[in-house]
């Protein structure tokens, strides 16, 4: 369970979170303590362990932006949400900048404030899967090289055990979220043939000496190729600013969706045109080129899976024409579909 505090000197937001059914629907998330004097809110977050902290502004943005800071410093494993009354780019490109994880704008409706603990829900989640994806694909690399093995036995191993893990560890005393946790899981599973063929490519050539190799050389190789997966959902996390941190996430998360910058703008809650200035000004990206790019990505790796068709892959990411996405594809990375596919195998 995430231990949630609000610090609000005039009490008002404060106590309309309080109200919220929110706290007695969901058992994942618990209100534990309200601080009204923002001298002690260092004090309190110490003392209730919190993971979640909500800073209401009220007229002292400075000040507030100031405490923000000092948690960020001071106590960086904690998720900040700032909740003001004022929605101006400058305000809002301040508390991300400070550190804030979200942005909310009073007053603040319950479906708005659920939205964005379940964001950071996921974050916590997605966070800690990959952490234990990275080891688990050392460890499982080490194995490979030093003890061989049947390669179908290994990858089931290896599935299993990434999957009983994130089940059974946690964060904090957390358990990490089924839909973080699934999710990746799924994408595992989809990838296993090509893991597969993989590892006996890399294991059989090694040992009988085809292919002029070291050990180290077949390694990096793996790593790279793995690697790719973790692109998908961590593409979000290039992003230099975390005012636009939401918005490419969302990207990410419905990447196999027809997405659109509309369907984008009702999901995070922004106006299209504001989305397009703000990513291009904060990034540099043009919002459209970050949405091709994730997609690009995306079907690097199901181009892992040489049982696939690229109509299918095409179709999977959003692209009903199949001879437009090769074009879009080789303009992205020089290869046609069908020729990365043959690089793969080099």
């Amino acid at each position: 369970m995430y231990r949630v505090v609000i610090v609000d000197s005039e009490e008002i937001t404060a106590k309309a979170i309080e109200k919220m059914n929110i706290w007695r629907i969901r058992h994942d998330f618990k209100l534990v303590a309200v601080e009204h004097n923002e001298e002690h809110a260092m004090d309190c977050l110490r003392e209730s362990k919190a993971d979640i902290v909500c800073v209401v502004t009220n007229g002292r943005f400075i000040k507030d932006i100031t405490l923000i800071r000092c948690i960020r410093h001071r106590l960086s494993d904690i998720h900040l949400i700032l909740i003001s009354t004022d929605n101006s780019y400058e305000q809002v490109r301040t508390g991300f900048l400070a550190g804030a994880f979200d942005y909310l704008v009073r007053p603040v409706s319950e479906e708005q404030f659920d939205c964005a603990i379940s964001r950071i829900y996921e974050r916590f989640g997605e966070q800690y899967v990959w952490e234990k994806l990275s080891f688990k694909v050392d460890a499982l690399i080490e194995n490979i090289f030093l003890g061989g093995g049947n390669t179908d036995i290994i990858c089931e191993s290896i599935l299993e055990q990434i999957y009983s893990d994130w089940g059974n560890d946690a964060i904090n005393g957390q358990v990490v979220g089924d839909r973080a946790k699934n999710k990746i899981y799924e994408e595992l599973i989809q990838r296993k043939p090509w893991l597969e063929k993989f590892i006996y490519d890399k294991h059989y050539t090694y040992q009988m000496g085809f292919r002029v190799k070291d050990k180290e050389t077949i390694k990096r190789e793996w790593k790279r190729d793995f690697a790719q997966a973790a692109k998908v959902v961590k593409k979000y996390q290039m992003l230099d600013n975390k005012l636009i941190y939401h918005i490419g996430k969302y990207v990410v998360v419905h990447v196999d969706e027809r997405l659109t910058l509309e369907d984008v703008s009702n999901g995070v809650f922004l106006n299209k045109s504001y989305i397009s200035h703000v990513f291009k000004k904060v990034s540099g990206i043009n919002f459209i080129d970050f949405m091709t790019d994730v997609k690009i990505d995306r079907a690097k790796i199901l181009l892992m899976d040489e049982e696939r068709k690229i109509s299918e892959i095409a179709a999977t990411i959003g692209y009903s024409d199949a001879e437009y996405f090769s074009r879009v594809f080789k303009n992205k990375t020089g290869f046609s579909p069908s020729q990365y596919k043959e690089y793969l195998k080099t």
